[in-house]
């Protein structure tokens, strides 16, 4: 299944992510409601609480690339409070162009699936590591 016919599959479970350092633009602790397909994670839907405001898509970055790797400071995984790598999924924000679809690989977001806490990366962040892909 390719990620167009993921966006399009019919939404099943939602769930509160809250962003530590925020989301996209705003630098404070940001709520979003995340919606995905029940069977399949690869894609996610956020759209603020209470349905106000842009939504917005994400896509697991491992799903785009087979193989993709991330590295980060360790200090920047802390907030997330993982038991173990297996909990965090990395996913790209996926924008409409003129052209098609694009996966913005500047800023991924770091998910744990087990608490439902995120962080959004920046180059800032990953500077001096490596993106592998």
């Amino acid at each position: 299944m390719d990620v167009m016919e993921r966006i399009s599959t019919d939404v099943k479970k939602s769930f509160r992510i809250v962003f530590m350092n925020g989301f996209l633009q705003s630098r404070q602790p940001t709520a979003m409601i995340a919606s995905s397909n029940a069977e399949d994670r690869a894609v996610l839907q956020l759209t603020p609480p209470g349905g106000r405001g842009e939504g917005y898509t994400l896509v697991d970055a491992g799903s785009l690339f087979p193989g993709y790797s991330l590295r980060v400071p360790r200090r920047c995984v802390k907030p997330l409070r993982a038991k173990n790598a297996a909990d965090i999924r990395v996913y790209v924000p996926l924008f409409k162009t003129s052209t098609g679809l694009q996966a913005q690989f500047q800023t991924p977001m770091l998910i744990n699936e087990a608490n439902h806490r995120a962080l959004q990366l920046d180059e800032s962040i990953l500077e001096g590591d490596l993106c592998r892909y």
